[in-house]
């Protein structure tokens, strides 16, 4: 039976080795320092207050039993009014005292950041002897290098200690709670403009199973803990399911760093340089670690990302209406239609780019279906744009309906199901009365049947859910569109006629029901 200890006991990383240590038998007792109460006690833990730095560490472990050390204690972020040398002075004191308490076992937490934020670590995993160059205003990783520095002269001074150094990358799971899981968390995130690099997670559970891997196996030296195969910002984002706003990097990082500055952690919770990271995230090779210590990891980045999004982001969807409601106050404006079209344009590119390739060709096959769909329905008189500009149309009117079928599918994200070779025949079936029929009472009566066969064939919550959000937007969307004097419908000048909530209706069903099964691969038969 072993007893340990572990600094930084109450931050996250402390929490989950300390589930990690209580679930394993060989653990006898576990010895938690910290400068704040940790939120719960375990059978095994026994919580000292303790400062790094301050006297009596030495004897306390000797009080205590403890030969192994966990060392996590460290200031993720600090204050930008705490000079740097105040912070490397208390980190190098805290250091000093565990170094001089005689252990036999200690295993430390460093960071991947030590590597800086750089165009060359683009596709390339890096070594453990890879050179380190940290961004030179990023305080905590220059105080992980100090920290590495000072682990690796001690060990080679006295072997007796087998010091190992964990380099982790992000940590992410179910518990997580950092400032990049914050910064996912807020309901509109920020990025630079065409930033799509690969992100490398480590599970909690397979970080905590690390540490303690380290401390059992007889290895010794740095190593690079990380998961294998890395997602992509792009795919990140899509798990997100919030709106991303697109500014310039150099905007970012001077916003960054003046929120930083000032204290405003809402904002930002680090320095400007920390924006690089958003370009240029540094991808570690595991491999060593994996060799020497026989290591296996549990989940592999998509799989860690994704037990953070389901037990945290949901409901957060909601905030795509933000950028529809900017498209509706813009559709609404006493603007000139090119005017609109550059407004709508520029919306869909801050909160929308970049688009999968799924995305891209459901706005084209939208505007190609909806497109003659439009020019039809006002040759035939079902309605007409009071100020068009070119084929009965104004211009802003072809990107409309690629917006609106790319806001609802990013408030509905839903896995696509199997492709239903029905839907294509009803599909046109309900197009045609769109098409070819002018009187208010036929249309609803056709358009309503064909709603009903759609119905009767496609029926699942998700469909229910596509068909009740179009139509919640259609009906917002046709009362500003009649009411600012947009368009109006023959007869009913001032009104919107029923027929227009088929339309959407039948318009959210096929959006779930074709264009999704056509333009993503099927995740699941359970929707079908």
């Amino acid at each position: 039976m072993m007893r340990v200890a572990v600094t930084g006991i109450s931050g996250y990383l402390g929490q989950a080795l300390l589930d990690a240590l209580e679930d394993d038998p060989r653990i006898e007792a576990v010895l938690g320092l910290d400068v704040r109460k940790p939120w719960r006690i375990t059978p095994k833990l026994t919580f000292v207050r303790h400062e790094l730095g301050e006297p009596g560490l030495a004897a306390l472990l000797r009080e205590h039993g403890i030969r192994h050390l966990f060392h996590m204690a460290f200031p993720l972020t600090a204050p930008a009014s705490v000079p740097y040398a105040e912070q490397s002075a208390q980190m190098q004191k805290g250091l000093r005292s565990i170094l001089d308490a005689s252990l036999d076992v200690l295993v430390v937490a460093s960071s991947s950041v030590v590597f800086g934020a750089r165009a060359e670590n683009a596709g390339t995993a890096i070594a453990e002897d890879a050179p380190r160059r940290p961004e030179p205003d990023l305080p905590y990783a220059n105080l992980k290098v100090l920290l590495e520095d000072g682990l690796n002269a001690h060990a080679t001074q006295h072997p007796e200690c087998r010091i190992v150094i964990l380099r982790v990358v992000t940590i992410f799971g179910p518990n997580v709670n950092n400032f990049i899981s914050r910064t996912m968390e807020k309901p509109v995130i920020t990025l630079p403009v065409g930033a799509n690099p690969p992100w490398q997670f480590v599970h909690e559970e397979d970080c905590a199973r690390a540490f303690l891997t380290a401390m059992y196996r007889p290895v010794r030296g740095t190593y690079h803990i990380g998961a294998d195969h890395p997602m992509r910002t792009r795919e990140i984002l899509r798990q997100i399911g919030v709106p991303v706003l697109r500014l310039p990097y150099a905007w970012l990082e001077t916003i960054a760093d003046a929120a930083w500055r000032r204290g405003y952690t809402r904002v930002s919770e680090n320095p400007g340089c920390v924006t690089a990271y958003l370009e240029h995230p540094p991808i570690l090779d595991n491999h060593k670690f994996v060799r020497d210590a026989g290591f296996q990891y549990r989940y592999d980045c998509a799989a860690t990302f994704r037990t953070f999004a389901e037990a945290r982001l949901r409901g957060l969807r909601w905030m795509w209406l933000l950028p529809l409601a900017l498209v509706i106050g813009i559709l609404a404006a006493p603007v000139a239609s090119a005017g609109k079209l550059l407004a709508v344009l520029l919306v869909t590119a801050l909160f929308y780019l970049p688009l999968t390739r799924g995305e891209w060709l459901r706005a084209a096959i939208t505007f190609g279906v909806f497109f003659p769909m439009d020019l039809l329905s006002t040759r035939q008189g079902a309605f007409g744009f009071l100020h068009p500009d070119f084929l009965g149309l104004p211009y802003y009117e072809p990107v409309l309906w690629p917006f609106l079928l790319l806001t609802l599918t990013r408030l509905a994200p839903q896995p696509p199901p199997r492709f239903d070779w029905l839907a294509v025949p009803l599909t046109v079936l309900f197009a045609v009365p769109f098409a070819v029929i002018r009187d208010p009472g036929s249309l609803l009566a056709a358009a309503g049947f064909v709603l009903a066969i759609l119905l009767a064939r496609f029926h699942t919550k998700a469909d229910g859910t596509y068909l009740a959000l179009m139509i919640a937007i259609g009906v917002v969307w046709e009362h500003v569109g009649v009411g600012s004097g947009q368009w109006r419908y023959p007869s009913e000048a001032a009104a919107v006629p029923l027929w227009s909530s088929v339309l959407w209706a039948g318009v959210g069903i096929l959006t779930y029901r074709l264009l999704l099964p056509l333009t993503e691969k099927p995740l699941s038969k359970a929707a079908s």
